[in-house]
């Protein structure tokens, strides 16, 4: 996707940061207020507000103050309050004139990734003595006044570099700030006569917006507050900022249930302008909405420019287009909206839908029937049937992307499908079919908002900008430079309880339209929106789990599958097939990355029963691979760095009794050729360091537990635990190593060679498995009944218990890692599936239907957990977790 629309979503953060604090009280601002003409021209956004003390009281009262209570722009109101209290405690006429006086915030880039803010505060109780005489008598902290242009102007000290503050009086009007020179601007500015008014795009403001609070964007100046913070590859979008309109001004009325949004923007070169590339004459009629997926993250809708009597079709690049003419203009009902769904990635074009209204009794697959492909990419006969609906895909063009003005995405050859009223584009086969169930099951955005958001909240518009802040999260956090990513997403979560936000731009005259809209207070959506977030069917049934890898090109997480044609999927993370190899075997075990270059760029390793293979990112051999086993593999591969270099160790034990064992580039391990006795290993190969000796162990057939050297010499005398043995043995720092079996038994082997063997603590224990589950330094039993699952020390002290709602049949367990803050027990029982955390705590919404083939990952690196895995033997899915409280 083109980051283009980065400016809207500038400006939605901008609308939000400022919408929650105010109610219904209506003031007349007038353009020739003195308090604006100290607002230095070069703002990004400010804020007016009066009677301060009593918006936040009725806050409180309307039960938001524990959100607002955490905004920046308060806390830098409670920050002013406190200097002044400090300055003058008693009789402080300032301090009152700031709860109830009229008090603009001005917010300025004042350095690179350095957001700086003015207050303007205009005084009604204290003149301009009242500042000298505090400022002269006060003893606590350092001043040191200066003179700018005849005015006084103090520097004050109050401890270290974030507590020094600059501060005047002119014209009836305090300015304060950290900045010094933002405070000189501001001063400058009243004693010149000069404002943002002179901005003559600013005046048409003057009298269009009457509220008790107003909010002001000055665009362009936003796009460059907006590139101090984003990320170096989307500097040139966030320019692209000043494209939308010039000045933005919206007042705001605050209810139990929401703020509702009026104003206006203003526009002054048409032909360079983003909303002018629209229709003016022809508007929506509530359907921006209508028929859109609830997973909608960003929706932008407008009214396509068609040939009008006062316009020359040439002058609009689509309507030029020949392709145009011929395939669209036949059907097209001059409505485009332009949707990006949960979750976003970085690679946009997976997570794109384009909608396109069609005519009444219109058919556009007459006219689009030429631009069919007979097959996609990966050689499937097209049009497919999903569910009543065909889908195709048109061939490769550059023109569609005309479709919306500065287009927000490059459709070069997407999938399609047609509605009853639309045409779907889609780059992802996956996103298209996701629409589709949606559609099926009346999860659209008219259906599922129709209470929330009234009719007068969707009046007739020319735009419309509609965004969930909760499925935006992805796409804010991926466009914000690292340095600047914790700090900005944690004041941007704050919101996560109000949203949706929907806008509304009609056109009034020229170079002015008017904006209403809508901003809900709604709990619910800080939780998870979909049931799931993708699923996609394997051309047959799958034999393998699901497996995460890393992609350091793409910096996205893929996953691997196998299905009973031996075909290897790899998938990205939005649930499309990015390849498919065919193998000669199943999988034995799983597949891991690794580093073969030392590049930081990751290949996968794996092994069937016959070979060993080390893949690129694109499913191509590397040098000498594969490798053929001399045997048939009957354990899963070992992959195992012993020196933390990157010259990775392979060993695979085999129905022969060997264990056969490799180097990193596939040369046989030099003297590797042990359990000569051809007693079948049963588990991988294990790898131990102690006090700086190292050794590998083997498990074989009857639990005898086999010691040897890198280069396969035996090191010990074979120990026998007498049990046949689930999982390898893992080791606990300091102590020894310790493993279980199917029934909860422990088996712990000291330094000195002893084993020693303990009772489940879990009567009728169905499954239990050892790992380091809650933390990295102690191994956690875990053991499952019918009733709860329980995890133990090895020692058999319980660290934690959860108890079924329901009794389960033949529970067993898994469990699964992701990374350190990814780990989670999987219960599966009857064909059902339910996560609990470390904390003991279950997944919301769950159980859910699962084969229980899963990986648990934070597949779209955001923080959230994701379960991916199989529902029946040819789908796979990706479930969001949302975890109880």
């Amino acid at each position: 996707m083109n980051k283009r629309n980065i400016f809207i979503v500038s400006f939605i953060i901008g609308v939000i940061a400022v919408a929650i604090y105010f109610y219904d009280i209506i003031y007349l601002i007038s353009g020739k207020d003195i308090r604006f003409r100290a607002v230095p021209v070069h703002t990004a956004f400010f804020t007016d507000v009066s009677q301060w003390e009593q918006i936040q009281q009725y806050a409180t009262e309307a039960g938001y103050s524990e959100t607002i209570s955490r905004l920046n722009i308060l806390l830098k109101v409670k920050e002013t309050e406190q200097v002044l209290l400090q300055l003058k405690e008693k009789d402080n006429l300032i301090l009152s004139d700031l709860k109830s006086g009229h008090l603009i915030f001005s917010y300025h880039v004042t350095k690179p990734g350095y957001l700086e803010s003015l207050m303007i505060l205009e005084l009604d109780q204290a003149d301009e003595s009242i500042l000298k005489d505090m400022m002269e008598n006060q003893t606590k902290f350092r001043t040191d006044k200066r003179m700018v242009r005849s005015e006084p102007v103090w520097d004050i000290s109050m401890g270290d570099a974030t507590m020094r503050w600059t501060i005047t009086q002119s014209h009836g009007l305090l300015l304060m700030s950290k900045d010094p020179a933002l405070v000189e601007d501001g001063l400058l500015q009243l004693k010149d006569n000069i404002s943002v008014f002179k901005d003559g795009t600013f005046k048409a403001l003057d009298n269009s917006n009457k509220a008790y609070v107003n909010v002001y964007y000055h665009l362009t100046n936003m796009s460059s507050a907006a590139q101090a913070y984003a990320d170096k590859a989307a500097y040139i979008y966030c320019q692209s900022l000043s494209r939308f309109a010039d000045w933005m001004a919206l007042n705001l009325t605050l209810s139990n249930k929401g703020v509702a949004l009026n104003g206006y923007c203003t526009t002054s070169q048409k032909e360079l302008r983003l909303l002018n590339d629209y229709s003016f004459d022809n508007i929506q009629k509530n359907q921006a909405l209508y028929q859109k997926p609830d997973n909608t993250a960003l929706l932008l809708s407008a009214v396509i420019h068609q040939s009008d009597a006062n316009e020359k079709p040439d002058t609009i690049p689509l309507l030029k287009s020949k392709n145009y003419k011929k395939f669209m203009a036949p059907w097209f009902d001059e409505e485009a909206s332009y949707i990006l769904t949960e979750p976003v990635g970085k690679q946009y074009d997976a997570y794109s839908l384009l909608f396109l209204k069609s005519k009444l009794n219109s058919n556009p697959l007459n006219a689009l029937k030429p631009l069919m492909l007979a097959t996609d990419d990966q050689g499937n006969t097209l049009p497919q049937n999903y569910k009543g609906y065909r889908i195709g895909k048109l061939n490769k063009a550059g023109w569609y992307s005309m479709i919306l003005p500065n287009p927000f995405v490059e459709f070069t050859s997407p999938y399609v499908v047609i509605t009853k009223d639309y045409v779907v584009l889609a780059e992802s086969l996956t996103q298209i079919k996701l629409y589709i169930e949606r559609l099926i099951d009346n999860k659209t955005l008219d259906k599922t908002l129709a209470v929330d958001i009234d009719s007068k909240s969707q009046n007739n518009s020319n735009y419309t900008v509609y965004s969930s802040l909760p499925l935006l999260n992805d796409f804010v956090s991926n466009s914000l430079g690292r340095d600047y990513a914790d700090a900005f997403m944690s004041e941007y979560n704050l919101f996560s309880a109000w949203s949706p936000l929907l806008l509304n731009f009609k056109f009034e005259s020229k170079g002015l339209f008017q904006v209403t809209g809508v901003l809900l207070s709604n709990p619910k959506s800080t939780e998870v929106h979909s049931a799931y977030l993708w699923k996609t069917e394997l051309d047959t049934t799958a034999i393998s789990s699901a497996y995460v890898v890393w992609d350091e090109v793409q910096r996205e997480k893929r996953i691997l599958v196998q299905d009973a044609a031996l075909n290897l999927y790899m998938f990205n993370r939005a649930g499309d097939v990015l390849w498919r190899n065919q193998l000669e075997a199943p999988l034995m075990g799983g597949i891991s990355n690794i580093d073969f270059y030392n590049s930081n760029k990751k290949q996968i390793v794996f092994a069937t029963e016959n070979k060993i293979y080390v893949m690129d990112d694109q499913g191509n051999h590397l040098p000498n691979f594969p490798i053929t086993i001399p045997s048939r593999a009957i354990v899963p591969l070992s992959v195992i760095d012993p020196d933390g270099n990157n010259n990775y160790l392979y060993f695979v034990g085999c129905e022969n009794g060997y264990v056969y064992g490799y180097e990193k580039g596939g040369r046989p391990l030099s003297g590797w050729n042990p359990n000569p006795d051809g007693k079948n290993v049963t588990l991988p190969v294990s790898y131990f360091r102690h006090n700086g000796k190292e050794f590998f162990m083997l498990t074989t057939n009857y639990g005898a537990l086999r010691f040897y050297s890198r280069n396969g010499k035996p090191l010990y005398e074979e120990l026998t635990t007498g049990a046949m043995l689930k999982r390898p043995f893992i080791s606990i720092p300091g102590k020894g190593y310790v493993t279980a079996d199917a029934f909860g038994d422990t088996y712990f082997l000291n330094y000195e060679g002893k084993i020693n063997k303990g009772n489940s603590p879990m009567d009728d224990c169905t499954d239990a498995i050892i790992t380091m589950f809650t933390s990295k330094d102690f191994a956690d039993l875990i053991c499952v009944n019918t009733g709860r699952i329980a995890v133990y020390r090895y020692d058999s002290s319980e660290v934690l218990s959860y108890t079924f709602k329901n009794a389960l049949i033949s529970p067993k367990c898994n469990v699964l890692t992701g990374s350190e803050s990814q780990r989670c027990i999987l219960i599966e029982d009857q064909d059902n599936i339910l996560p609990i955390s470390t904390t003991g705590k279950s997944a919301r919404h769950f159980p859910k239907k699962g084969k229980g083939l899963f990986a648990i990952t934070d597949l779209y690196n955001n923080g959230r957990d994701v379960l991916v895995g199989f529902t029946d033997e040819q789908t796979l899915i990706a479930y969001p977790i949302d975890w109880e409280d």
